[in-house]
């Protein structure tokens, strides 16, 4: 993951290394790219934060916050086994105030509503909400017996576009919504995926406005992504919208001061609708289930979990 840091400045945190510096990291590396003349111009450096950082990890989600926050949720060493520290991180939202460069966390309450750790998902603000969209679960896919690894199954360690886990800024609590997919060709295939990009346009805030001065709301576009577990890649273009326009207005600062409250239902107050604007994904839905591809993606799922049977702790790196 990546984010605007301060000024001219990129930052990027964590990820997995080649065989020169092998495993996931945790650190934070800047960026600059200011002044041409700038003998700093075009170096990267490695950032000394303060505060307790998240574990090693790859493939977490990330979004950055009107006031220079950077949350964090998700990600793993990439593992197929549900080890102390996934269980430890499930639910915990990590922040990283890119002022200070200082780390904070929120550990939901005991018993409170959270989501699975999720991996290649993405994470996006819209109003004062944190939405978790798609990704992907290995650590249940070794989990499960052979015979349920396969695409019909695949809904236990994949999260559906259609299952929207939220994180409230302002309450410090999750809660799970559920997106409406009427409009969306075969959505018990089209919505299960991972590694898509998503961004947030409508809302004011220096975008677009209607002809009548009102503002556009907010709609999230989800472009492409995959199904790594069973071979299926999509080029497809999904608007996710809501209904009322949600606002932004007292937006609060995300810090491990502030505890998590239990909470569940429709903590958001939206509704939210999934479309597929992409007319090559309406006319080639059904080519998704397709036997051949299916039965090709089962036996990359064998060689996946007889490649985490032999390593050792169990990690694995993805293809």
């Amino acid at each position: 993951g990546a984010a605007p840091g301060g000024g001219d400045e990129v930052v990027i945190f964590g990820g997995r290394s080649d065989a020169e510096w092998p495993g996931c990291h945790n650190d934070v590396w800047s960026l600059k790219l200011d002044r041409a003349d700038s003998p700093r111009c075009g170096v990267w450096t490695c950032v000394q934060t303060s505060g307790m950082p998240p574990s090693p990890k790859v493939w977490y989600g990330a979004a950055l916050t009107e006031n220079d926050n950077w949350i964090i949720y998700g990600g793993s060493r990439w593992q197929f086994e549900e080890s102390p520290e996934l269980v430890a991180d499930r639910g915990v939202v990590w922040v990283l105030n890119l002022e200070r460069f200082q780390w904070s966390s929120v550990v939901p309450p005991e018993g409170s509503a959270k989501p699975d750790v999720h991996l290649a998902h993405s994470l996006v603000q819209v109003a004062s909400k944190i939405l978790v969209l798609g990704g992907c679960m290995p650590h249940r896919l070794g989990q499960a017996a052979p015979e349920q690894r396969t695409f019909q199954y695949c809904t236990n360690w994949y999260a559906p576009l259609s299952r929207v886990w939220a994180w409230d800024l302002r309450t410090q609590q999750w809660s799970l919504e559920t997106a409406a997919c009427d409009a969306v060709p075969e959505p018990g295939d089209t919505l299960v995926r991972s590694h898509t990009s998503a961004v947030v346009i409508g809302g004011g805030g220096g975008r677009r406005a209607l002809d009548d001065g009102a503002v556009d709301p907010e709609v999230v576009l989800l472009f492409g992504g995959s199904r790594y577990f069973t071979g299926a890649y999509f080029h497809d273009l999904l608007e996710l919208s809501f209904s009322p326009p949600p606002s932004r207005s007292d937006v609060g600062e995300a810090s491990a001061d502030t505890s998590a409250a239990s909470g569940s239902g429709d903590a958001t107050g939206l509704t939210t609708g999934l479309a597929d604007t992409s007319e090559d994904s309406r006319r080639l839905a059904g080519a998704h289930q397709a036997r051949d591809r299916q039965a090709a993606a089962e036996g990359l799922l064998q060689r996946l979990i007889r490649r985490v049977s032999t390593s050792s702790g169990g990690a694995v790196g993805a293809a």
